[in-house]
């Protein structure tokens, strides 16, 4: 795998756990990983933004794309914003390299259309 897309959306600790940074979009048709957003790594969810379903959901999804436990994950911040960091403990190196090869995928299918998108806009 090549650094050519940035993961500031992934820390790694010294304690071996890393944390994410996401935007959240609650109340989506679906549940997936749509990207990046800035620096962060953008998450659509079907649950709504009512009584934590959102952030629910969220430790759910993340738990079953990284097959860790949801005790093992933990929102760090924005417990009721769309910025969140969230924790994640005795995540496999597999895990999060299928992750951030999921995000490089998203990315580089953006990429032509934002390319065009430009050369559009200064004719």
């Amino acid at each position: 795998m090549t650094d050519a897309y940035p993961t500031n959306w992934l820390r790694h600790e010294a304690s071996g756990d890393i944390i994410l940074t996401l935007h959240i979009q609650p109340g989506a048709k679906q549940t997936a990983i749509v990207g990046q957003h800035g620096e962060a790594l953008k998450i659509c969810l079907a649950a709504p933004p009512v009584d934590g379903k959102a952030n629910d959901g969220l430790i759910e999804f993340l738990s079953k794309k990284l097959n860790v436990p949801r005790a093992q994950i933990e929102l760090v911040s924005g417990v009721s914003a769309r910025q969140k960091r969230v924790r994640i403990s005795g995540v496999s190196p597999n895990a999060i390299a299928r992750l951030q090869e999921k995000v490089q995928v998203h990315h580089a299918a953006a990429l032509p259309e934002a390319i065009s998108t430009k050369a559009t806009s200064k004719q």
